[in-house]
């Protein structure tokens, strides 16, 4: 899975000093042992709110506050402050360390800042801590968002203190940071002494930091049909099933740096001051994400902190939907962004990989559900559109389900509306032998799979065709056609309305018949068999339209005149012996 979102990044950071003699390697050597047992939360909702209640009674006397219902933020005379979300560690001596975003007006695509809120029994710390990257790491920041490659200053300013630990102002230059693939720490680094490492504000104070990375996973499993509603769930690589949401979401991944003061010496546990503590860095969204909410209405704004409330996956997803690629941010993202947010919120679900929407009467079909995750397990859409080499598609396609009685099992229809959205029908009657419930399950699959292959000439055309939508004009599309790397479509498209099966049964029957074979078997194939061959000519039997069965059945086939009766025996007895079965 893609995977990888642009989202508000969670990431833990622990800054270290290193210390030279015997004594002091034995103390860090037990420092990150200690680490081990610290405590992460995201908090959301009323337990973020609870947070800026108290932050908000300690700096209400200094600053100017103000709070938005959707937007969740205070306004300071330092920065505007959100509290959508706010990173809690408990670290190993109890400290507890509050991480909220803080918008500052001088911030650039350079800089970005962070408020903690530190309290350990009855003191308070609060601290400003500015990120200023070098213009070669924020452009590869922007493009892999991976801070612990960080060059750059960080910068830490006492706010507010009650406590009688030294809460000195603090500069860290940050250099290259080499690689380390040490075990269990993932990607490490260090700042060289003597080569910038901190410029303190009080004198006497020496620290060089060592970044580690540290990765936790949630292990994946089966979500039971019983609280799904659709089926027993596999999800993807570096996804599990969350019962709260009904959804496959991302694990979470946290980096972590410590910070070990050696000027501080350890005292009683009920006493504040520390020589090591663990904090967090929110990475604010980008200006396209930030746009697109702006974007939406009261009712849409309220929907989508919800979403994100909930930890829901959708949330990160179409906010790294939006995000500015190389050619800057899109009106017309932003345009099928909320058509994409319409859909999830009236019950459906977005396939971001396979830029798929599921319409909400696909998403309550559970045979048709259940398939189509069995699907996105093997990478069947991938898989299947393999052959046309194609880059990432022009348009989305929509699944949905509709009664057609007995015309057919499955349509799919070219994108006629602005948003250049294919949608795709499949026959939900409930007594044909067209409708889900008759079809096998592996060939409601291959039907999906047919059908998914129309969608892509449909998106090869208008590829063709340059300006971004579909025409129906068949002087448009053959004279785009011949013109353009397609140019063999072209061909195929003189033949009449049937050239796709036609295309199809020349090009696509191998492919149709691995993906149908890989469903069945759920192993990687990349030669199939004969009988799931056979099987591919289901849809693609039209005689007089498609060539390659017209020469098969015609008056001088060009194979055995048993082929085509095996072929149809074949596909008949498949379909008669799976029929009505269940998806489990």
């Amino acid at each position: 899975m893609k995977n990888v979102f642009k989202k508000t990044f969670k990431i833990i950071i622990i800054c270290f000093a290193l210390i030279l003699s015997s004594c002091e390697k034995e103390l860090y050597e037990q420092s990150i042992i200690k680490n081990k047992s610290s405590k992460t939360e995201m908090l959301r909702g009323k337990e973020a709110e609870k947070v800026a209640l108290r932050l908000k009674k300690i700096l209400g006397s200094q600053n100017s506050l103000s709070s938005n219902e959707f937007a969740r933020t205070i306004s300071l005379n330092i920065g505007n402050i959100s509290y959508d979300e706010i990173l809690k560690i408990i670290d190993t001596y109890g400290k507890e360390n509050y991480t909220l975003k803080i918008e500052l007006p001088e911030e650039t695509d350079l800089k970005f800042a962070n408020l903690v809120l530190q309290e350990k029994d009855a003191y308070t710390t609060i601290k400003l801590i500015e990120y200023n990257m070098t213009e070669q790491f924020a452009q590869e920041f922007k493009q892999h968002k991976d801070i612990t490659r960080f060059k750059g200053t960080i910068k830490f300013t006492p706010i507010f203190s009650d406590n009688p630990c030294p809460e000195p102002e603090v500069i860290v230059h940050v250099l290259d940071i080499p690689s380390n693939n040490a075990s269990n720490t993932g990607n490490s680094g260090y700042i060289v002494p003597g080569s910038g490492g901190v410029s303190p504000a009080t004198p006497g104070i020496n620290i060089y930091f060592f970044l580690t990375l540290v990765t936790i996973q949630i292990p994946s499993y089966s979500g039971s049909g019983d609280n799904t509603g659709i089926g027993n769930i596999i999800c993807p690589p570096s996804y599990h099933y969350d019962p709260a949401v009904r959804d496959c979401v991302p694990n979470t991944t946290v980096n972590k740096i410590q910070i070990y003061n050696p000027t501080v010496q350890p005292i009683e546990s009920e006493q504040p001051c520390s020589p090591e503590t663990e904090i967090g860095i929110l990475i604010p969204l980008d200006d396209c994400s930030k746009d697109f909410l702006n974007e939406l209405d009261d009712e849409q704004q309220a929907w989508m902190y919800q979403q994100q409330s909930n930890n829901a996956s959708f949330y990160w997803e179409i906010l790294n939907y939006v995000a500015e690629d190389e050619s800057g941010c899109s009106t017309e993202k932003n345009r099928i962004a909320k058509k994409l947010l319409a859909e999830q919120k009236k019950g459906g679900k977005i396939d971001f990989e396979n830029k798929i929407i599921i319409d909400s009467s696909f998403v309550a079909n559970q045979k048709a559900m259940c398939v189509y995750n069995k699907m996105r397990n093997i990478n069947a859409f991938n898989k299947a559109l393999a052959p046309f080499e194609t880059e990432t598609p022009v348009a989305f396609l929509k699944l949905m389900t509709e009664d057609m009685g007995n015309n057919g099992r499955a349509v799919t229809e070219p994108p006629l509306d602005s948003l250049n959205i294919i949608t795709i029908k499949i026959n939900n009657n409930t007594i044909s032998n067209d409708g889900i419930n008759y079809q096998a399950n592996l060939l409601l699959a291959q039907t999906i799979i047919h059908e998914v292959i129309h969608a892509e000439l449909y998106r090869k055309i208008m590829i063709a065709i340059g300006n971004g939508s579909y025409s129906a004009d068949p002087d448009v599309v053959r004279t785009a056609l011949a013109s353009s790397e397609f140019d063999v479509l072209s061909e195929y498209y003189r033949l009449g309305n049937d050239w796709p099966h036609s295309y199809m049964a020349d090009h696509m029957r191998n492919t149709i018949a691995r993906v149908t074979e890989e469903f069945a078997t759920s192993l990687p194939i990349t030669t199939p068999s004969q009988y799931y061959k056979t099987l591919a000519w289901r849809g693609l039997m039209h005689y007089g339209t498609v060539t390659s069965w017209t020469q098969i059945v015609g008056s001088n086939p060009s194979l055995p005149s048993s082929t085509a009766i095996d072929i149809e025996q074949t596909i008949y007895n498949y379909e008669t012996t799976h029929a009505n079965e269940n998806c489990q």
